[in-house]
């Protein structure tokens, strides 16, 4: 695991892939907050997890979230549909 990220749609706790979608860097992530459902955002990367991705210096890229790792009893964020 290498960075953190925060999702409105994934469970929290769990693990997942995020591939940027312009270069085909993929991060390993955990989820470990919530972030305001904002349309066209899947996530919300830390700063180290952007910077692995390439992502860092323009704050917005197109990504594909895997969830890799659920745990059994983890919360959902309140606005989570």
């Amino acid at each position: 695991m290498t960075a953190a990220t925060a999702s409105s749609k994934v469970p929290l706790g769990s693990e997942a892939v995020v591939t940027n979608l312009k270069n085909g860097k993929s991060v390993e992530v955990k989820v470990n907050d919530c972030q305001p459902d904002v349309t066209g955002r899947k996530v919300d990367l830390s700063k180290r997890a952007a910077q692995k991705l390439d992502m860092a210096h323009t704050g917005v890229a197109p990504v594909k979230v895997k969830v890799i790792s659920t745990p059994h009893d983890a919360p959902r964020c309140h606005n989570a549909s």
